[in-house]
């Protein structure tokens, strides 16, 4: 089947776009699939909210072959929102309920979690390291970003649990440092005598000030026209796409869209994906009117 589609070209005119599907397989899910990602193994791996779990369908049939439910005797997931596979074959998980980054490695598999549940009082305090909903989860080499609409915060980690950056809405810009206990500490309630060289203090990472309002997802592609490795935020709150230098997280020229349902204009961005041709996949969620989650298709 096709179905027609409006597109904007260079110039800002919309163009109709064909979109093709020779073959579609109907898969149901019952149990609130969140995210979905194609494996090293082409198989397609979806993560179930209502079931805490991960389940595996296969790339030929659709079949159920696999599910991943993390237990342990004092853990568990809680949530399971997003997942992103990097080129290694490792699986990251974001566990919103359980406020961590579950790393499902090895074989067999084995789980690291980066990351701790932000308390419940700081729920709205953005903190290195802590999560209060971790909804989303980007992984390219050796970084893990992740957006929390709760903390309204984009943080950029490494596979250790460190936070390089953290791009949030309501601080001004400033470093902080970070001790390896992961505990956050200003530099002001450093003694003055704590140079930045103690094995006190792990590294220092930069706070980044921006008009952010509500993160819903978060993508980091390599090697693209824009720069080397480009981080891509949908903003729910202010109905736009916004672009960020994913290296060091400066923000790259104006955001993209707008509230209304126009060409180029977005409802509530809340998931990305880049195409292997460098197209732009955005789903944006409806508005009053009660519309399903729809794909709208935009060149980047």
């Amino acid at each position: 089947m096709a179905r027609e589609t409006s597109m904007a070209d260079v110039g800002g005119r919309a163009q109709p776009s064909r979109c093709e599907f020779h073959h579609v397989r109907k898969v149901v899910l019952r149990n609130e699939p969140w995210d979905c990602k194609i494996g090293r193994d082409r198989n397609l791996y979806v993560a179930e909210v209502s079931r805490n779990r991960i389940i595996v369908l296969n790339k030929s049939t659709g079949r159920a072959t696999e599910s991943i439910a993390y237990r342990t005797e004092s853990d568990c997931f809680r949530g399971p929102t997003s997942i992103s596979i990097n080129e290694q074959g490792s699986m990251f998980v974001a566990d919103s309920g359980s406020g961590v980054i579950r790393v499902f490695q090895g074989e067999p598999l084995s789980c690291l979690s980066l990351g701790r549940l932000q308390p419940r009082k700081r729920r709205h305090i953005p903190t290195p390291g802590n999560f209060s909903f971790p909804h989303m989860v980007s992984t390219v080499d050796d970084m893990v970003w992740v957006c929390d609409p709760e903390s309204c915060c984009v943080q950029a980690l490494y596979l250790n649990g460190t936070c390089k950056y953290l791009i949030h809405a309501n601080l001004t810009g400033m470093r902080v440092k970070v001790p390896e206990d992961g505990s956050f500490v200003r530099w002001r309630d450093l003694p003055m005598n704590l140079s930045q060289e103690s094995n006190q203090v792990a590294e220092a990472y930069q706070m980044i000030s921006t008009t952010l309002r509500l993160p819903n997802a978060v993508l980091v592609v390599k090697d693209t026209p824009v720069c080397p490795l480009l981080l891509i935020v949908a903003d729910s709150g202010n109905h736009v796409l916004r672009f960020f230098n994913a290296t060091n997280g400066a923000e790259l020229g104006a955001a993209v869209g707008g509230w209304g349902r126009f060409v180029g204009e977005l409802n509530y961005p809340t998931g990305l994906a880049m195409r292997s041709d460098g197209v732009l996949l955005v789903s944006s969620w409806g508005d009053s009117e009660g519309l399903d989650p729809r794909g709208q298709v935009a060149e980047s």
